[in-house]
């Protein structure tokens, strides 16, 4: 039994936008001191091209489902986060945030940082990991959509610090996502799961002192698909950092 079809479409779109934030880097390759602590917040623009960012989904080959091509001037995802970093030393930092897709949907990331015990204050690299879920939905009990997501992400943090104020970074990263979700209306429910593997990196800098600081940023993802267009992500993202609890503001 077929679900309406404008409403398969809502709960799509709005199930693969969540989580994006996290493909965002926002930090250097250097780790916070042991003892310290640092709240960061970020704002994400996601644009993609070749339907709904490479999910591989089950569907029944109607356009609606698969989503539309190209990059359009308003983004698909306006999303944000806020992180809390802790130095653990040893080159150790760990991080917990709070992620949410906009205009609905919440989630929660884990995230360890290393720094290589390599470079001179000059230059930074770190290795670092993240995993963490997501949910969103809408609705009553005659009509809705409940959609949750899984996401690890990994990658190398590299930087330039050419001065206290200043710094360049980039980051390879490779992620995997997962999803399920369930439409439920009059007509009756349909239950679909995806999955997509996504390589690409981040490029941005970083301005302002070690107390508060804003990082500018630039993502872009790659998801291969076997038996449609690769998917491709554009994201952009703009984050400030403040000393222990608190933001600049």
């Amino acid at each position: 039994m077929r679900v309406k079809a404008s409403l398969r479409v809502v709960a799509l779109l709005a199930a693969l936008s969540v989580g994006c934030v996290s493909s965002s880097v926002m930090e250097t390759g250097r780790v916070l001191e042991q003892g310290e602590h640092r709240l960061t917040s970020g704002f994400a623009a996601g644009w993609q091209h070749e339907g709904m960012i490479g999910y591989e989904m089950p569907g029944e080959g109607d356009e609606e489902w698969r989503g539309g091509e190209g990059f359009p001037f308003f983004p698909h995802q306006l999303e944000w986060m806020v992180r809390s970093s802790h130095g653990a030393g040893g080159g150790i930092q760990g991080d917990v945030a709070i992620i949410s897709p906009t205009p609905m949907g919440l989630g929660m990331e884990l995230g360890l940082k290393w720094q290589l015990p390599v470079g001179e204050e000059l230059f930074a690299v770190a290795v670092n990991a993240r995993g963490g879920g997501s949910f969103t939905g809408y609705g009553s009990p005659e009509e809705g959509f409940a959609a949750v997501l899984g996401h690890l992400d990994g990658g190398i943090i590299a930087s330039v610090h050419p001065g206290d104020r200043h710094a360049v970074y980039a980051s390879p990263r490779v992620r995997t996502d997962g999803l399920y979700h369930r439409v439920w209306s009059d007509d009756g429910s349909d239950d679909a799961t995806g999955r997509a593997m996504s390589w690409g990196g981040a490029l941005g800098v970083k301005l302002g002192r070690e107390v508060d600081e804003l990082f500018v940023e630039t993502v872009l993802l790659h998801t291969p698909r076997v038996d449609q267009p690769d998917g491709l992500r554009v994201v952009v993202g703009v984050g400030v950092r403040g000393e222990g609890g608190r933001l600049p503001w």
